[in-house]
């Protein structure tokens, strides 16, 4: 943890949030550790089979819950080819 006021980071109402440079290494490596740890929690999770995304449950057409762009389109596609049977 950063001996800085607020982990080294400030605010200037013209350029929103800042790093201190002196900060941005820890932060990296504390956003590494954070990926690693949901990497972890999310081992073995279902992927969608259009976009890879890890879902907590795919829909029957083995997709997450994006519901616009090529995600519609392969579910509009999946229901046209069945209803011609």
């Amino acid at each position: 943890m950063s001996d800085m006021p607020d982990g080294g980071w400030s605010f200037s109402g013209e350029k929103g949030w800042s790093l201190d440079p002196s900060q941005q290494e820890r932060v990296r490596q504390v956003n590494i550790a954070a990926m690693a740890r949901a990497d972890e929690l999310q081992k073995g999770s279902p992927t969608c089979a259009l976009c890879g995304q890890r879902a907590l449950e795919l829909d029957e057409f083995g997709l997450c819950s994006k519901n616009r762009g090529e995600h519609k389109e392969w579910r509009d596609d999946a229901l046209k080819a069945v209803s011609f049977r």
